[in-house]
């Protein structure tokens, strides 16, 4: 019989943001090894993989199309190991190109 694993929010890192259909390194921390994971956005499973003993759980996926806001949502073994971060998705010239004047 597996060991159920706490509730826990993982950390989970991406770019700030990124081109329309570009492709981006998602890292989840916070799993245990061999952990079995999922990447979604808008309830959609990006990616599927199972933590290493070091590091943090690395996954590659692409925002599609659509400008906006994307939430990027892992998930671990269990339902309530959960975590996510925003990512924008913008032209280039629009917010993503956005510099600091000096």
């Amino acid at each position: 019989m597996a060991s159920r694993l706490p509730a826990k929010s993982l950390k989970v890192t991406a770019p700030g943001f990124a081109m329309p259909g570009a492709s981006i390194q998602v890292k989840v921390s916070g799993l245990k090894w061999r952990e079995a994971f999922t990447v979604s956005v808008d309830d959609t499973t990006l990616a599927t993989g199972k933590a290493p003993l070091f590091f943090a759980a690395t996954a590659t996926i692409s925002l599609g199309a659509a400008e906006g806001s994307k939430t990027v949502v892992a998930t671990g073994s269990a339902a309530d190991r959960t975590g996510s971060c925003s990512v924008t998705v913008a032209k280039d010239g629009g917010a993503a190109g956005l510099t600091k004047r000096i």
